[in-house]
């Protein structure tokens, strides 16, 4: 397994606009050459393994969803004390409130997976 595959497709699947493909499809929006093909699929294989992403019978990949995962922005008051709140992508999802230590670890993962 490539490590630089590892990371590409990794940050590939988890950019924001990203749609499910097919793997082929990836293997084109990645420009993964003719050649780097295999080792491609290998790494393909592992992360599927590791659970790390899914990919269905119909060959459609994309990243582990989990069952009580909820993908959203974060708003904390601009001290950054106090109760914080999930805002969920998903339009029909109501926001959920945050204690104080959920936001302060929300605060503290915002800042140290921040992009440069």
């Amino acid at each position: 397994m490539s490590e630089s595959f590892r990371h590409q497709i990794l940050n590939h699947l988890g950019h924001n606009g990203y749609q499910p493909v097919r793997s082929r499809e990836l293997e084109r929006q990645m420009r993964i050459l003719e050649d780097q093909t295999p080792d491609f699929r290998v790494t393909l294989d592992a992360l599927a393994t590791e659970d790390l992403i899914d990919i269905s019978n119909e060959d459609i990949v994309r990243l582990t969803r989990f069952k009580d995962e909820t993908i959203g922005r974060i708003r904390i008051n601009a001290r950054g004390k106090g109760d914080g709140y999930l805002i969920p992508d998903v339009q029909a999802a109501k926001a959920i409130s945050l204690s104080r230590k959920a936001t302060r670890v929300a605060q503290f993962l915002a800042t140290a997976f921040a992009s440069p």
